[in-house]
């Protein structure tokens, strides 16, 4: 493959009333259950998952975008093939001044 695409999203995981740092949450159709609202990241190409960070559900998707993206980084450059390509695919609340940046300044799209 001459283009690695990774794709970053969060998802919303109910967690019932019993678990702890389960919180309600920003997302519509899950705002009153207590749930986690972590950040999965997988590749686009064969679908393995690349990273995950776990969260509360009261959390912006935006926030810790850029920390989780630095170790996704990492982890990408390092499986990477010399000569391929990098592009990241992020929802609209990732879109961020910092967060733009961050990928073009190391070459990916």
């Amino acid at each position: 493959m001459r283009t690695i695409t990774t794709d970053a999203d969060d998802v919303v995981v109910s967690t019932g009333v019993q678990v702890e740092r389960g919180f309600r949450g920003f997302s519509p159709p899950h705002g009153k259950a207590p749930s986690y609202y972590p950040i999965l990241a997988h590749s686009a190409e064969s679908a393995p998952i690349r990273r995950v960070r776990n969260r509360s559900g009261n959390v912006h998707d935006g926030k810790a975008s850029l920390p989780f993206l630095r170790a996704l980084w990492a982890q990408v450059a390092a499986t990477t093939a010399a000569g391929q390509a990098v592009r990241f695919r992020m929802p609209g609340a990732y879109l961020r001044r910092g967060v733009l940046r961050w990928p073009e300044a190391r070459g990916a799209g």
